[in-house]
């Protein structure tokens, strides 16, 4: 597997095996999910069901809708898996409240981003909206409900390797 964007799935489903046994996850909801293969990941990996939401309706997926408005009933999930999208939404704010608003009480919220750097190509994506570093993305989420259980800066796979990306797991409160 080749495709950097499915090792940065196999790492966080990897990741999200640990918090599986501290956290009684039953339904979860991959927000972006183009291809549907994190929400089979999940599926398989965590045995947790997973529906798929992207913005196109594409090869398994079930939803489809915008992050900003999500087309699910309130406290309906307790894991999002959000990989590389959150920089996508148009409204930051808007967002994290539809992610608090779906999350049942004590629900899990896997935040993958790029890290903000110059020298990064993901600065270069026209398509992102902004990028916040862990901090800034911490003052905003706990501002709007979450409690942030840990993050990191994950680096790239080289020392050249600029694209790092950064990982946060939060907890609806």
């Amino acid at each position: 597997m080749s495709n950097p964007e499915l090792i940065h799935i196999d790492q966080a489903i990897k990741e999200l095996k640990e918090y599986t046994k501290i956290y009684n996850l039953s339904q979860g909801i991959d927000i972006g999910a183009k291809n549907n293969y994190a929400a089979i990941k999940i599926q398989e990996e965590l045995k947790i069901p997973c529906m798929a939401l992207d913005i196109n309706r594409g090869e398994g997926v079930f939803i489809k809708g915008l992050m900003e408005d999500l087309p699910v009933h309130n406290n309906m999930v307790d894991l999002i898996f959000c990989s590389h999208i959150f920089e996508h939404t148009i409204d930051p704010i808007k967002t994290i409240k539809e992610f608090h608003r779906i999350l049942k009480p004590s629900g899990f919220l896997y935040l993958q981003t790029p890290f903000p750097c110059l020298e990064s190509y993901y600065n270069l994506d026209y398509s992102h909206t902004f990028v916040l570093d862990l901090n800034q993305l911490g003052v905003l989420f706990q501002r709007y409900g979450f409690k942030i259980i840990d993050a990191k800066l994950r680096a790239g796979k080289s020392e050249e390797d600029r694209d790092k990306n950064q990982v946060m797991f939060m907890v609806k409160v």
